[in-house]
Formats: C-alpha cells, sequence, structure tokens
C-alpha cells in the first residue's frame, strides 16, 4: 500500500510539469495583449512598452516559462498584472468559496444519484427506472448557466426561500454559507447526480447477470442480502471512480456557476484574469486546479484499492 501511494505520488510530478507547460504556451500564443487589456486604449506606446519591459513581457516565451517555474518551486507564483497582489494570496483567498461550492455539490449529488441508480437497475423497466432516467437525461441536458438561471427564478424569484446570489464566509454563519451556496451546488450537482446515476444503474445491471449472483440465488439468499452484501459492494469501485473523474468537470463548470451567482471564488478570477489577460493568475488557476484534480484522484484511488486489491499492482 506503501509503495503504490508513493508511485502515485511521484507520477504527479511529470504530470503537472506537462499542464503547466501546455497551459503557459497556450495562454501566451492566444490572441491579446496584456499591456493593452490592462492600460486602455489611451495608453501610449511609451507607456505599453514600459509595462513590457517592467513585467518581462518582452522575454522569450522559453525565458519567461523557465523564470515563473523557479518562482513556483520555490512557492512565488509571481504577482498580478492587474492588481500590486501576489498569485498565491488572491488563490488562497478565493479558493475557498470553490473548494466548499464542489464538495457541497458532491455532497448533494452522490447519496441521491446512488439510492436512485441502485434503484433504477433493481425495478429495471418500471415507473421507477423509467422516471429516474428521464430526470437524469434532463439533468445532462441542460446547460449549467441556463439551469442556474432557472433555479434562480423558481427559488428566489418567486418562492423566495433562498438568496439567488452573494457568498457569506463559513466563519461569519454556517447556516447562512450553507444557504448561499446551496443553489449554485444544486446547479453543480445535477449534472454530477445523473452521470453518477447512470454508471451506478449500468453497473449493477451488469453485476445482477453474474454467476455468483445466480449462485447466492441459488442457495435461497433474498434479493436485500444479494443486493447489499454482494452486488452494492461491487458497484462501489466504478461509483468512485466515475465521481473522481467528475472533478475536474466540476471544477469548469464551477466558473460559469460562480459568474451567475456572484460568487467570489476562483470561476470569477479566472473570467475576470482572461479578460485582463493577467497570465501569472491564470496560470496559478490552471495548476492548482490540476493539483486539486490529481489529488482527488489519488484519494479516489486510495479508497478503490481498499475493496479491489489488484488495483495496488498496476
Amino acid at each position: 500500500m506503501i509503495a503504490y501511494t508513493a508511485r502515485r505520488i511521484l507520477l504527479t510530478v511529470p504530470t503537472l510539469l506537462g499542464v503547466s507547460v501546455i497551459s503557459f504556451m497556450l495562454i501566451h500564443l492566444a490572441p491579446g495583449d496584456p499591456a493593452t487589456a490592462i492600460l486602455g486604449v489611451l495608453a501610449t506606446p511609451q507607456m505599453i512598452e514600459h509595462f513590457r519591459v517592467a513585467f518581462h513581457l518582452n522575454d522569450p516565451l522559453p525565458l519567461q516559462y523557465v523564470n515563473w517555474l523557479g518562482g513556483v518551486v520555490t512557492g512565488d507564483f509571481g504577482f498580478s498584472l492587474v492588481t500590486p497582489v501576489s498569485v498565491t494570496s488572491l488563490l488562497g483567498r478565493q479558493f475557498l468559496p470553490t473548494v466548499l461550492l464542489t464538495g457541497y455539490a458532491v455532497v448533494l449529488a452522490v447519496p441521491i444519484a446512488v439510492a436512485t441508480g441502485v434503484a433504477s437497475a433493481v425495478r429495471r423497466g418500471k415507473a421507477v427506472d423509467t422516471i429516474s432516467r428521464a430526470a437524469w437525461l434532463f439533468g445532462l441536458s441542460m446547460p449549467s448557466f441556463w439551469l442556474g438561471l432557472l433555479l434562480i427564478l423558481v427559488f428566489g424569484v418567486e418562492l423566495r426561500v433562498l438568496p439567488v446570489g452573494g457568498y457569506v464566509s463559513p466563519a461569519e454563519d454556517p447556516v447562512q454559507c450553507l444557504r448561499s451556496l446551496f443553489l449554485p451546488a444544486l446547479t453543480l450537482a445535477l449534472p454530477l447526480a445523473a452521470v453518477v446515476s447512470r454508471i451506478t444503474r449500468a453497473t449493477v445491471l451488469e453485476l445482477l447477470d453474474k454467476d455468483f449472483v445466480r449462485t447466492a440465488r441459488a442457495k435461497g439468499a433474498s434479493q436485500r442480502r444479494i443486493l447489499w452484501r454482494h452486488v452494492v459492494p461491487n458497484a462501489v469501485a466504478p461509483t468512485l471512480t466515475t465521481i473522481g473523474l467528475q472533478v475536474g468537470y466540476l471544477l469548469g463548470g464551477a466558473v460559469l456557476v460562480e459568474d451567475v451567482f456572484n460568487i467570489p471564488g476562483l470561476g470569477r478570477l479566472l473570467v475576470f484574469s482572461v479578460g485582463n489577460r493577467d497570465y501569472a493568475v491564470i496560470q496559478g488557476i490552471v495548476l492548482l486546479g490540476a493539483l486539486s484534480v490529481i489529488v482527488v484522484q489519488l484519494i479516489v484511488d486510495l479508497v478503490i484499492s481498499r475493496f479491489d486489491p489488484r488495483i495496488r499492482l498496476r
């Protein structure tokens, strides 16, 4: 177990390095000049040139990358081009709302998705199966920004039972924090629940046709015992794998959802930074997002390895 964990941790280094190289090159090759975007159209050529020299934007891209990477290794992500604030402090300040939002979405989605997926598989072709599949098809089909606006209209404008935007820190008021994040978390949770439910249903259906289930039935085991002692434990690994893979999609969806609900998280910071070509902040967000996905995948793999020891041998 220790050797398997060590191997997985070592693999994060080349993965993060590859992500940093690709994202750095794509960000700098994108159209637009940060000096013009930040200083505005009234800036003189002298002002623009002074800005580019001050932030080393005229240096060759490989040299810019090496200098940036050298700072990252020592924990220095540089400074924002827009505000005289370090990227590390910006990320630290706006990382918590995004973590709470995505974690809240997972808590809302997974129990319902697993329960409906199992129920749909056990009652295949019946009303429960038809209704749940139609509901999750709706969840998969709806764009997150449209779904967010719909929830705001229903629960915020018509019913007036939940706040339609903003963010309350858990340190200030934990209850209001949960209330302020409920609608955006629900917006992210519905597509996640749809994917997890479909995977759970397909996995349970496949397991119900296995020989060990037929053997258990032949021995007189009840349907409930077969389901919870033999089928569900074996369905844990695919379900957890799906949840881990969806973390990246949750972080991507948080970009739009945070903008719709006015949440000061990494998503809104990314939108603002892209508009201003704030290279250092964009690169920091991309690297932090990649690291978050890798950490979640590592945790998921370690949990799955407890259920299936064969994974440790891969």
